[in-house]
């Protein structure tokens, strides 16, 4: 029995959100599996079909470049409003 599959990534946003997509055995729906047990007062045979074809899609988001970008902003603001009313009530 033979596998293949193919696959499909894309990134949007630099990098924040990715999308994936796959497909594993699409021409092929069942995959019949077969076992026989044989002794000198018992046999055995057995069938079953099992799925075998599956489709995949996926989102993810990276919350860690997300987090960078608002460090980066919130370290750049200047509460300059604290500091001028500090010193009209002296």
């Amino acid at each position: 029995m033979y596998y293949y599959g193919f696959g499909y990534n894309r990134s949007f946003f630099k990098n924040l959100l990715n999308f994936n997509a796959s497909v594993l055995n699409p021409f092929r729906e069942y995959a019949i599996r077969r076992s026989a047990f044989t002794d000198e007062n018992f046999s055995r045979t057995q069938e079953r079909q099992v799925n075998f074809r599956s489709f995949q899609v996926g989102l993810s988001l990276n919350f860690n470049r997300l987090k960078e970008r608002i460090s980066k902003t919130s370290n750049s603001i200047k509460n300059d409003d604290i500091n001028i009313s500090d010193s009209k009530r002296n």
